[in-house]
């Protein structure tokens, strides 16, 4: 209960803070900050619960933390002084990986909904790390290398916060 907490009011605060118009960048650096502590804290509780996860499926993690480790790099070399970009590819893996993370501990069969994870958040970081080096400028409001109309990973990530947050648009 506590996991879908934070991941679902990790996914309303930025709508919400916009639509208030009470953004900040301490806001955006608190929420990036607490976003990469629930994710590290994510793969803490697979270890401590279903190690084999990790040890059955040590190629698929290794391309994902490369992925990841890239990114992180990148973030720091190339875009430290802009604020983080929150592009739809990481929004969709996000609400993918915080939603049914807990559900694979339930399956005998949970390699699929591994490798979806894995593959879309290592598709998310490499997104990342081509927007930090092909765009020198403050690229905060770049949501994607593809644009909108022919992006699937707009469609996706953005109905689920369309149709939660229905109810605040109609006010």
């Amino acid at each position: 209960i506590v996991f879908y907490t934070c991941g679902i009011s990790d996914y309303l605060d930025g709508p919400i803070s916009r639509r208030l118009k009470s953004e900040s960048e301490l806001g955006s650096d608190l929420d990036f900050m607490a976003d990469g502590i629930l994710f590290l804290l994510s793969f803490l509780f697979i270890y401590l619960i279903k190690p084999e996860i990790y040890t059955d499926n040590k190629l698929a993690y290794s391309i994902f933390f490369l992925a990841f480790l890239i990114e992180r790099i990148m973030f720091v070399f190339k875009n430290r002084e802009h604020s983080r970009i929150h592009t739809y590819s990481a929004k969709l893996f996000i609400g993918f990986y915080y939603f049914f993370l807990p559900v694979i501990f339930f399956l005998d069969s949970y390699r699929i909904l591994l490798y979806i994870f894995l593959m879309l958040g290592s598709w998310a970081f490499i997104e990342l790390s081509f927007l930090y080096l092909h765009y020198s400028e403050d690229n905060s409001d770049r949501k994607s290398i593809f644009s909108d109309s022919n992006n699937p990973s707009f469609f996706i990530a953005t109905l689920p916060m369309r149709i939660i947050l229905l109810p605040f648009l109609l006010y």
